[in-house]
């Protein structure tokens, strides 16, 4: 398998699983019930279908097998909170994933610098070509996402989904070599799965919500299923295998360009629906900015 192709099936996943996830969120938001505990569900959910497909794929191996203080950490702050978070800021745009995910590439900022200061990764004339382009883009969306105070809560949002992401990527990158890539996808995520499975019990206790579950149907929750298996099953152990092959800048570059996809799928099922589908022009003129980026990296000669 060449190097860069596990960074671009990442890339396919999470555009395809972006539409999904508008699905659930549209179905949670009406839904009568406590908006908190519907999105820990859903997460649970998510996390026991990614766990499943990535333990089934290992053989049904001992899912603590790789695991240290840092996968856990990496499980937390990539799966449940960035997620969560990502979820909420869908909510927060009007149950729109593809607006959410553009706040996904404000994080190569910290993820970049991260690759080539802490872990000596190579940074030449191409990578700061890439990252200008980059930059260029986040300025473009944050500058948009701010003007005239529009929207703040999903900024607000957006930005901590970031950061979370960021956050479990750097670990991702120090931890990757210890043991194979879908080993250490397979700790984080029952780590992931087992810390928020408990959050949501103790916050049904706590609410009085036990009472209420036979009352939640089957079709809130199926496309944060479908999600769990493209992401975290499949995506996220692509992309934990490009930061071990290519480094986490390098794998950074390459993904960039998912948020466009996203859009242009969302625009597709518009169409085939005959909704409107409008995109703030900030964000699309970041998303071409995003592209064009990726582009660039996978073409510039060697």
């Amino acid at each position: 398998m060449p190097d860069i192709l596990p960074a671009l099936l990442a890339v396919l996943l999470w555009a395809v699983s972006a539409p999904v996830v508008n699905i659930g969120l549209g179905r949670l938001r009406q839904a009568p019930h406590d908006k908190k505990f519907l999105i820990l569900i859903a997460m649970t959910t998510c996390l026991s279908a990614g766990f499943t497909v990535c333990w089934a794929l290992n053989g049904f191996v001992n899912p603590l097998g790789a695991w240290s203080p840092n996968v856990a950490l990496m499980g937390l702050l990539i799966f449940p909170i960035g997620t969560g978070l990502y979820y909420l800021c869908s909510l927060a745009y009007g149950d729109r994933a593809e607006v959410a995910s553009q706040f996904a590439n404000v994080k190569p900022a910290v993820s970049i610098m991260a690759g080539v200061l802490l872990f000596r990764e190579p940074f030449g004339l191409h990578e700061a070509v890439v990252s200008a382009i980059i930059g260029l883009g986040i300025v473009v969306i944050l500058s948009g996402a701010f003007h005239k105070g529009r929207q703040i809560t999903g900024v607000m949002l957006g930005l901590a989904l970031a950061l979370a992401w960021a956050g479990g990527e750097i670990l991702a990158r120090s931890v990757s070599g210890n043991a194979a890539s879908i080993h250490i996808t397979l700790g984080a995520l029952f780590s992931a799965l087992v810390i928020t499975a408990m959050t949501t019990f103790v916050y049904a206790v706590v609410q009085g919500k036990r009472a209420k579950l036979n009352r939640l149907k089957y079709r809130y929750f199926w496309p944060f299923l479908v999600h769990g298996v493209l992401s975290f099953g499949f995506a996220y152990m692509l992309f934990f295998e490009s930061i071990a092959r290519i480094g986490l800048s390098q794998t950074i570059l390459l993904t960039v360009f998912w948020p466009m996809l996203v859009l242009v799928l969302n625009l597709i099922v518009s169409r085939v629906k005959r909704k409107p589908f409008r995109v703030p022009a900030n964000v699309l003129t970041a998303s071409v900015l995003f592209t064009l980026a990726s582009l660039i990296h996978i073409s510039w000669p060697v």
